[in-house]
């Protein structure tokens, strides 16, 4: 279909052919959907397009016809910057999910571009993890899903994504940054490897990382030929010298720190592909009771498309202040206990929430000006009993917990 819209309108009296036929049919739906393609891959004009599609999928009697021209109405308000009608538009198009094969492969591409053209990083990469799940060998998502987490400073969920590409579509780019993800990590002798094996297909990139890498960084490979030559060795035991000892250690020592990597990224990496798969969901416009966290019970309140929580809970009081004094015993007693509000605030797309969160002295007055303190993602589950939440941090600092239903 796609392919036929792009030969008819490279000459343009064909626009005024079509725009003919329109006149003698108004509600012909794929005479609709063909200007909508003209207008959006070769005049750019996203809001004329938008009109097109919309009411070439109003007038169509196919789901799956309905829920393509959805899908690029939804696109084409995220070109116009206009995300809260790609996300209805979208909305719309969930309505076609127990009709439509490979209903969810669409949708996440789609979505995939709306959240890319938002710089919206998390729902980014979540809707990218869930969409790689379904379709591993879409080899141009998984490039530059590995890309943003190395732009985002997640080298060990970048690099997993360079090694998988590594495999499945080798090429100078992927080596060269596999080698950088290594690198940052602190692998440093596979770094090397991965940085020769894009230098032996002409990256010059990784040349120019080669050059700069020092000797006692990894380059293990010309320390073992040298090692070789001297013992005529192929296969050698760690006692035989130890220069060759060293290589052999440092090659098994990797090897076990990128496996401890790998497995310790799971648990994000996991998070992030529900996450996706729940903005799929459609979109929910209440969410009733009163839910139990591990340190306090929160009420949630949505409106359109934002959602706010608030709960309570006592906590020793912090001083606002640290005055240094010298040492006089131990306290008295023990610090006093007040009140403190906990409060979520964000956006929820079909099923997933991105929140930030603020903790503060009851009494207090905050607002969502100051600098929350954390921020992260929630996923409720398809029966409403239970959300999954994940704050952000460092990998040894982030947080996984989970909100159950009181009932």
């Amino acid at each position: 279909m796609r392919l036929y819209a792009h030969t008819v309108i490279r000459d343009a009296d064909h626009l005024n052919d079509i725009n003919d036929l329109r006149n003698k049919s108004p509600n012909h739906d794929y005479i609709l959907y063909i200007l909508g393609l003209i207008y959006y891959h070769e005049y750019e004009d996203y809001k004329k397009s938008i009109t097109y599609f919309l009411e070439s999928a109003e007038y169509s009697n196919n789901d799956r016809e309905k829920l393509i021209r959805l899908i690029y109405a939804s696109e084409a308000y995220s070109k116009l910057g206009n995300y809260s009608d790609a996300l209805f538009t979208l909305e719309e198009a969930k309505k076609y999910k127990k009709t439509v094969h490979k209903f969810e492969d669409d949708l996440l591409k789609s979505m995939i571009e709306i959240f890319e053209n938002k710089k919206d990083d998390e729902y980014f990469l979540s809707l990218s993890e869930a969409y790689l799940e379904l379709c591993p060998n879409e080899h141009d998502v998984r490039f530059s899903t590995a890309f943003k987490y190395y732009d985002i400073g997640e080298s060990d969920l970048s690099l997993y994504h360079y090694k998988k590409l590594s495999k499945h579509r080798p090429n100078e780019t992927v080596f060269n940054n596999l080698g950088v993800a290594y690198s940052n990590l602190g692998l440093p002798a596979k770094s090397v490897k991965a940085y020769r094996n894009s230098s032996d297909q002409g990256g010059t990139l990784a040349m120019s990382n080669l050059a700069h890498k020092l000797i006692n960084e990894g380059f293990l490979n010309e320390a073992e030929t040298i090692c070789n030559e001297a013992t005529q060795i192929k296969d050698f035991d760690k006692n035989i010298g130890g220069a060759i000892s060293q290589i052999k250690g440092v090659q098994e020592e990797e090897k076990l720190k990128e496996k401890v990597i790998l497995e310790k990224i799971e648990p994000k990496r996991d998070f992030y592909s529900n996450f996706g798969k729940a903005c799929l969901e459609e979109q929910i416009n209440d969410l009733k009771g009163s839910w139990i966290g591990p340190e306090f019970n929160l009420v949630f309140k949505i409106k359109n498309n934002s959602i706010e929580a608030y709960g309570t809970f006592k906590g020793k009081k912090k001083s606002d202040f640290t005055i240094p004094v010298l040492y006089s015993g131990p306290p008295e007693k023990e610090p006093e206990q007040v009140d403190y509000i906990v409060k979520y605030q964000g956006n929820i797309v079909g099923k997933s929430i991105k929140f930030k969160k603020w903790i503060y002295e009851k009494g207090k007055q905050t607002t969502t000006k100051n600098e929350p303190q954390a921020e992260g993602m929630m996923i409720l589950s398809n029966d409403l009993i239970l959300i999954d939440v994940y704050e952000k941090g460092t990998r040894e600092k982030e947080n996984f917990y989970k909100l159950e239903l009181l009932f």
